[in-house]
């Protein structure tokens, strides 16, 4: 009997030593918020499209419905990923992004931008000037 209490104790320690350290870890330190969001839908004559967002190449997401308007309230850090916008958390640096749009499969913005630890960027792809 003494065995399996010994053993018990053990058993609950490491569990409990595990449980503590679960995602101190895995945080990523040093990171910021992106959030895109687009007009190109309401500018573009190409019916209804999806806006792809490369950072250095990469494809990292899709604003499913690019329908912004200056009606509308800006986005702000407490925005979530959504159709409308693409949020995304990205290491403290400088990036570069191009924006396509998937109707003509067309590169159709592309600039930089910059990203500070526990900041948020608000990058608009503005297609109507």
């Amino acid at each position: 009997m003494a065995i399996i209490k010994k053993f018990f104790g053990i058993y609950i320690f490491c569990i409990l030593f595990f449980m503590g350290c679960d995602g101190e870890d895995n945080k990523e330190v040093n990171v910021g918020k992106i959030i895109f969001y687009s007009n190109a839908q309401l500018c573009m004559n190409c019916g209804s499209f999806e806006l792809e967002v490369y950072l250095e190449d990469n494809l990292e997401g899709i604003i499913k419905n690019p329908t912004y308007s200056i009606e509308q309230p800006s986005p702000d850090c407490n925005t979530k990923s959504s159709d409308f916008f693409l949020v995304l958390e990205k290491p403290e640096g400088e990036y570069e992004y191009e924006a396509f749009a998937d109707c003509s499969g067309n590169s159709i913005a592309k600039g930089t931008f910059s990203v500070k630890t526990d900041s948020c960027s608000l990058v608009f792809i503005n297609v109507c000037e």
